[in-house]
This record gives C-alpha cells, sequence and structure tokens, in this order.
C-alpha cells in the first residue's frame, strides 16, 4: 500500500476507528443535509485513513482516521469509494490526528456565505432563491 497519496478507497475496506472523537447522529438535520449534498455533489473533502492489516486474514486495509460522517454518509449515499488521503500513522498519533484535525477548522461566519451566496445570484441573474436553496 502506498501512503501519503491521494486516492479513491473502497468504503468495503475501511474500518472505523474503535475510539472516534465524536459520534454520528443519523437523524440529526446537520447529517441528513451532508448525505443529500454528498448525493448531488459527492464527497468534496478527502478523508484520512492509513494503511493497516486485517489480524485474522492479513488482508490490507485502511483504518479511518479523520473524517467519520463524511465516511458513514458517503455509505448512506450509495457510494462505493470516496476519495481519501492516505496517510502513514502510529496508533499512538491517532487520537491526536483527530484532535488537530477539529481544532484547526475554522468556522466560516454567516457574513461570509451571504456574500458567496450574492456572488452566485449575480452570476446567474436568472436563479431564484428557490433553485439557489435546493442547489446549496
Amino acid at each position: 500500500m502506498s501512503t501519503d497519496t491521494l486516492g479513491m478507497v473502497s468504503l468495503k475496506k475501511i474500518r472505523l476507528n474503535p475510539v472516534a472523537l465524536r459520534d454520528v447522529d443519523r437523524e440529526s438535520e446537520g447529517y441528513l443535509g451532508l448525505v443529500d449534498s454528498i448525493k448531488s455533489s459527492g464527497v468534496l473533502n478527502p478523508i484520512v485513513v492509513r494503511p493497516i492489516k486485517d489480524s485474522e486474514t492479513g488482508e490490507e486495509l485502511y483504518g479511518l482516521v479523520d473524517g467519520l460522517h463524511r465516511f458513514t454518509a458517503a455509505g448512506d449515499a450509495g457510494l462505493d469509494t470516496i476519495p481519501a488521503h492516505i496517510k502513514s500513522m502510529e496508533e499512538a498519533d491517532i487520537l491526536a490526528a483527530q484532535i488537530i484535525g477539529n481544532i484547526h477548522r475554522v468556522e466560516t461566519r454567516p457574513v461570509e456565505y451571504s456574500k458567496q451566496l450574492q456572488r452566485i445570484l449575480a452570476q446567474d441573474p436568472m436563479l431564484s432563491m428557490t433553485a439557489l436553496a435546493a442547489k446549496l
């Protein structure tokens, strides 16, 4: 298995981290919106996985490091593969990587979303607010 690369990985070859930073609430509005977004646009940001071997079969698999919600939503959206950053990582580094990945996410402010929505509408004057809402 090559490491520190980007590629498409079969969802069937990915194993969940038994110590995930947080759980997925499959009934939440945000999660259901993510599933809908993936159905219409695909997964836009790769998940992070690391190469692992199945202890019983020796099969080469991937352990999920970051992207539990995207991974789960991709499966619920009916995808077979997902874009992934394949990265060499020791077991001891996984929890730290999960925390770092979440700490460094910069939330987009509502005013920033508003400016981009105005740009989209300016580029396509025939686009209605209802159509834009459905698209997003």
